[in-house]
């Protein structure tokens, strides 16, 4: 009898432990704390060490939406930092997200696409990917990626957050050209 209740025990701690885990927070996720963003993808090639991105509610991302102009449009900006420190190197991801829009926009009567090879009025958006490696305190090595086609669509829009996805492809004149098929960004204001 000790036997049963001392496993029926042991089964319920390891389903409490595993059950209360915390994951990190995901792009969509409600779980971003104010002044912070998620974004995340996956490239077709390695966007400096690695094709995959993904940084979510830490002290290394920003979200911001202030008026812009003369207050008849918002400006929105979304920045997720990742370094990475090696023996001899330090390398720095960074993506950007710049997005206009008029003051009054929102995702009430569905989403909002902008096309990311627009490059005037509104709405309009630019998605940067910078990167820059160190090694013994030199730049060794870095790419700037800039939108070269794709769509950025807003799935949530409201005064407090934003979400949504993006597409694309994306040209670093060395680098050539990294595509992505599913990013994924939110950020709460």
């Amino acid at each position: 009898m000790k036997q049963a209740n001392f496993a029926t025990l042991s089964v319920a701690i390891i389903v409490l432990f595993l059950s209360s885990c915390k994951k990190d927070p995901q792009p969509g996720e409600p779980t971003l704390s104010s002044g912070r963003c998620a974004i995340s993808f996956t490239g077709n090639v390695n966007f400096e060490t690695s094709n995959k991105f993904a940084i979510s509610n830490t002290a290394a991302t920003t979200a911001t939406s202030l008026p812009f102009g003369t207050g008849s449009a918002r400006e929105i900006k979304l920045e997720a930092v990742e370094t990475t420190n090696g023996s001899l190197t330090i390398t720095t991801r960074s993506v950007l997200i710049d997005i206009l829009l008029s003051g009054s926009a929102s995702t009430a009567n569905g989403s909002v696409s902008i096309d990311l090879h627009k490059t005037s009025g509104i709405p309009l958006a630019t998605i940067t990917l910078k990167s820059t490696t160190n090694t013994g305190g030199f730049q060794t090595g870095g790419t700037n990626y800039y939108s070269k086609s794709g769509t950025i669509t807003i799935t949530k829009l409201t005064t407090a957050e934003i979400e949504g996805s993006f597409t694309g492809t994306w040209n670093d004149n060395l680098m050539g050209n990294l595509s992505i098929s599913n990013g994924a960004f939110a950020g709460k204001f």
